[in-house]
């Protein structure tokens, strides 16, 4: 396994010539499991993704996104409202965040990729992915 922790290369080109609209655009965190996910991933794909009960391909959209900046450390960050899969049976040991609005010049382009630190595993439970603090050094998107 050598998933990452990292924006990809696709969102930050993405950014750059416009076709990356965190604030309208549908965004969607899916599961994966024993697949390698790095920063040269260009979009979502069902190579590992997760099944089970509980959860439906393609993951879950995303809500609550928050912008903010942080003028003094020249950071700007982005994050969403905790994800949780009810009453599900799943394992995954990496999540995937793209863009499901977007089809060109890639179809639902990935955001980021971040690894979990080993397969986590719910079982007739609630299988919950806590967004970290929203703020310059902890939100899921950060950008320098």
């Amino acid at each position: 396994m050598a998933s990452t922790t990292c924006l990809t290369n696709t969102f930050r080109t993405g950014l750059l010539v416009a076709n990356q609209d965190l604030s309208s655009h549908t965004l969607k965190l899916s599961m994966h499991n024993n697949v390698d996910l790095l920063q040269t991933t260009t979009q979502y794909s069902t190579s590992g993704e997760i099944e089970g009960t509980g959860y439906s391909a393609g993951g879950a959209t995303m809500s609550g996104a928050t912008a903010g900046i942080d003028n003094a450390n020249h950071v700007a960050w982005y994050t969403f409202n905790d994800v949780t899969f009810s009453s599900s049976s799943l394992t995954a040991d990496t999540v995937l965040l793209y863009n499901n609005s977007v089809s060109s010049p890639t179809n639902k382009p990935s955001i980021g990729v971040f690894y979990l630190g080993s397969a986590k595993t719910s079982s007739s439970g609630d299988f919950k992915i806590v967004m970290p603090t929203a703020n310059f050094s902890s939100a899921l998107v950060r950008l320098a």
